[in-house]
């Protein structure tokens, strides 16, 4: 058989398929249209995955010297066109990185596949090559490693990023921040920072508390707060898909640690597809695929399927962050309004309001529908339905300590064990929880007068003996003026 007739080498990247001999790029088996310059392009740049092929080298091995054309005009249009191809971006890169002033890189890890062509060959002409060969594997392994940096550990914290939205539909903004924290938060591995130390760390940076957390602001804060990593997210609308990607950056050095990426059909998807891609990054990151499993509520679930609903949820709490609880309070409204089954939206909304009748019953409502929600909001639901409708401390009291116990990094749970415990009269609990907030938060006014108060009242409960409603009304009142993130039981 002659070498001719021998069937071509193929390279793999992600969903696709290039047939080097003949000219093919494919897409999930299916055959995608590329002219003669992209596609030669594409074959220098997956040469050499990982390297930088330069302006000069492509134009030698692609456009001859006795070719009179605009060969900037030319390269930039084949790479925009083998962009186009792949769905990627020069602002978000999948595939191909531009590399300013000097050329292009292919950044995708790259398969290759020449076995059957290696079956019709001599096998002393096959030894060399496979040698090579596995030489190149080891060296892209080593690239490709050093490239994604390494797996976090249970001590790491990271950070959120806004996502970079290029649809041009503003219903993204903030939206997909808020509801990629809560396909985060249920993992017992992994720790966010909270939006009270990105606030005091803006606050620090000179920034508005409601700058947007571009890459450059989110690095910087990654760095303040000792942070191992940024998620830098990005959402794009090719043709009719929506695509998705998320980055893990590293605050070292800023490596890409790990990367995932869906794609949804249509908007009703898109939260799907963002569950997705969340749970792809919880395990690029580290955590065990048992707690994967067991703590994965799909994001649709857990929040709601309405994306409008979730924007409003979302806004809600910035406006809480901005102590503007009425607008906080018309957010979580218009959510409920939204979707009439989003437990996490009437907690929130009962929470914001200074009537306790209102904040019993939405916390009622969101018991009601605490079934489908992820483990720590459903804890978050049942803390406050025990505290604020039936008055059952002990049970609240429980609920916190099994949070605390399975999110031992979620500063949460254990401010809410302080507030019981001063309500229950035990202060000496109440003050160990006090001086573990004071750790775990940024140091500010009411992590202070927590501690301040807590000393404070255990002589004086000892001396005259209060009854635990006395207890409870002094705890309401300690508790009062924090913000709706950092001290939720309050009246």
């Amino acid at each position: 058989m002659s070498p001719e007739s021998q069937p071509p080498a193929l390279l793999r990247f992600g969903i696709f398929e290039v047939n080097l001999r003949s000219g093919e790029l494919r897409k999930q088996g299916v055959r995608i249209k590329l002219q003669e310059q992209p596609f030669l392009v594409l074959k220098v740049l997956l040469g050499r995955p990982g390297e930088i092929a330069t302006r000069e080298e492509l134009r030698s091995k692609i456009w001859s010297a006795d070719t009179f054309v605009d060969f900037d005009s030319s390269l930039n249009t084949s790479i925009n066109k083998l962009r186009e191809a792949l769905g990627d971006s020069a602002e978000n890169p999948r595939f191909i990185e531009t590399v300013p002033r000097r050329g292009y890189r292919f950044i995708a890890p790259v398969t290759g596949d020449d076995r059957k062509a290696a079956a019709l060959t001599p096998a002393w002409k096959i030894v060399v090559p496979v040698t090579l060969v596995a030489v190149a594997v080891l060296a892209g392994g080593l690239f490709w490693r050093t490239r994604q940096g390494r797996r976090l550990t249970d001590k790491d914290t990271i950070i959120l990023g806004d996502f970079t939205n290029s649809t041009g539909d503003a219903i993204f903004d903030g939206t997909l921040r808020e509801g990629l924290s809560v396909e985060l938060e249920q993992s017992p591995f992994l720790s966010l920072v909270s939006d009270e130390q990105v606030h005091e760390a803006l606050r620090m940076m000179r920034q508005e508390s409601t700058a947007r957390l571009t890459p450059e602001i989110v690095r910087e804060i990654c760095q303040r707060t000792s942070s191992a990593a940024a998620l830098e997210g990005s959402i794009a609308l090719i043709g009719s898909r929506y695509n998705l990607i998320l980055k893990a950056i590293s605050c070292a050095d800023g490596n890409v640690l790990a990367s995932a990426e869906s794609q949804a059909n249509d908007k009703s998807h898109v939260l799907d597809a963002l569950g997705k891609v969340a749970s792809e990054m919880r395990s690029k990151l580290g955590e065990s695929l048992s707690t994967l499993q067991k703590y994965n509520t799909p994001l649709e679930q857990a929040t709601t399927p309405s994306i409008e609903a979730l924007q409003s949820y979302s806004l809600g709490f910035r406006a809480v962050l901005a102590n503007d609880n009425a607008e906080a309070l018309s957010f979580f409204q218009r959510a409920t309004e939204l979707d009439p089954n989003f437990a996490m939206a009437y907690w929130a909304k009962g929470l914001a309001s200074n009537e306790p009748a209102v904040l019993a019953e939405n916390s009622r409502k969101a018991f009601a529908l605490r079934a489908g929600v992820s483990e720590p909001e459903k804890l978050r639901i049942e803390i406050n339905y025990y505290y604020f409708v039936t008055g059952n401390l002990l049970v609240a009291r429980r609920g916190c300590e099994i949070g605390a116990q399975m999110y031992p990094r979620d500063w949460f749970f254990v401010d809410q064990l302080r507030i019981i415990s001063n309500a229950l009269g035990q202060y000496e609990a109440g003050l160990k929880a006090s001086l573990e907030m004071q750790r775990r938060v940024p140091p500010n006014t009411p992590t202070y007068r927590s501690v301040i108060y807590t000393y404070l009242i255990e002589p004086v409960r000892g001396s005259c003996g209060c009854s635990q409603r006395g207890a409870r009304k002094e705890s309401r009142l300690e508790s009062s003026g924090g913000s709706l993130r950092t001290c939720f039981l309050q009246e």
